[in-house]
């Protein structure tokens, strides 16, 4: 019997985060006998289209003492350290992230990130250096392990025990072509493809897709424009997306549904959609709050157009073939850079009004043809992985 663990932060709803394991299943399926969703703490967000994930302090347990291939689902999650992850996951870890901010000023960068990694695992009983990347002689019984277009902030110069690790694991791809570069020069064996998330709409085809959402379905009959932001950007940029919402509201003939996409903490989408909801108090908007993953996904696929910093909003857009702007973060606009259409599709809080008119005539081949490309090289990248599970 082959046991797959999927090792991916899906113990807190974020919707990028909670499509990885659903692509794994499909893709390497005939592979495995079993799969273990494996995460930072027990959760279940199955509610949300989600799954049942278990600890990865309990791994061996879920895996009966068996020996396993793990792979590490995807995400912004290459040497993403314990203190961001238990802060994401609940208040009592907060005063971690407070202290490395202080420790930050009293020593260099990369020493008071290492000493605050080191107490957070301490305190949270973590027994593998980082959450989500993992060296294969960290946890026993791994037979292989796989980092599947991963992705992550490097310093230039990764220090000894990092490039340990991944010498360690039996394949790495990335999803970033300035992380591959990086790997590169390090001395890193590493493959550049695009995340696996772009295989959705093969695996949820839009027919059976609209079926599966809990929203009204008069609300896919109307012309409308989705529109995302992170509570951060949102709060930071608010006066500018208001007078950006306001102009397409007054040149275009669309409803806008304010559709959140990170609800973890850390992004609190549904926070800052609230708030320009009330504000801007237009009857062309349309707030949604208690969405699961089919919804969201739905709500794009059916669009005319998305418009938001989700990275895994845009990539949504780009495997139905709708046309999209990433606002302003930067894992967001260097994957439209890398592997979506380009510069023109990118946009900060003070131009997506302006730059609308472009996404809005990109035509459906153009979006088709950059749709077939993305999947020709994830089925690559597919392939790659099954030539290191039958080894």
């Amino acid at each position: 019997m082959r046991i797959c663990v999927i090792i991916a932060p899906n113990d807190r709803y974020n919707y990028g985060d909670l499509l990885f394991s659903h692509v794994l299943k499909t893709k390497l399926g005939c592979y495995y006998n079993e799969f273990v969703d494996i995460a930072t703490i027990d959760a279940d967000l199955s509610v949300f289209g989600g799954h049942k994930v278990y600890s990865i302090n309990k791994i061996k347990e879920h895996t009966k003492n068996r020996n396993f291939d793990v792979i590490l689902a995807g995400g912004h999650s290459l040497f993403c350290p314990w203190p961001f992850v238990l802060f994401c996951l609940n208040n009592k870890y907060a005063w971690l992230s407070k202290f490395n901010i202080l420790l930050s000023k009293l020593l260099d960068r990369n020493k008071s990130k290492s000493i605050t990694n080191c107490i957070s695992r301490l305190v949270f009983g973590a027994k593998t250096k980082y959450p989500y990347s993992i060296g294969k002689y960290e946890i026993d019984g791994i037979r292989k392990i796989i980092y599947n277009s991963v992705d992550g902030n490097l310093d230039a110069t990764l220090n000894k025990e990092d490039k340990r690790l991944l010498k360690s694991i039996d394949y790495l791809s990335v999803r970033n072509n300035t992380t591959c570069n990086q790997l590169k020069e390090n001395g890193i064996q590493v493959y550049s493809y695009p995340d696996s998330a772009i295989q959705i709409s093969q695996i949820f085809p839009i027919v059976d897709l609209l079926k599966m959402t809990s929203i009204n379905r008069d609300y896919f009959k109307k012309s409308y424009i989705v529109f995302q932001i992170n509570r951060g950007l949102g709060e930071r940029s608010f006066s500018a997306i208001v007078e950006n919402i306001k102009q397409i509201i007054n040149h275009y003939d669309y409803k806008i549904y304010l559709c959140p996409i990170g609800f973890a903490k850390g992004h609190d989408d549904l926070i800052i959609l609230n708030r320009l909801y009330e504000y801007i108090g237009s009857d062309k908007l349309v707030l949604f709050n208690n969405l699961n993953i089919w919804d969201i996904m739905g709500l794009i696929a059916n669009s005319q157009c998305f418009i938001g910093s989700s990275l895994h909003g845009c990539i949504t857009a780009m495997s139905y073939c709708k046309p999209y702007l990433g606002v302003e973060v930067s894992k967001t606009l260097n994957y439209i850079k890398d592997w979506g259409l380009g510069e023109d599709y990118c946009s900060e809080c003070t131009d997506f009004y302006m730059k609308l008119s472009n996404a809005l005539s990109c035509t459906p081949e153009v979006l088709k043809n950059n749709l077939n490309f993305q999947l020709n090289k994830s089925n690559e990248n597919f392939k790659n992985i099954e030539k290191i599970l039958v080894d």
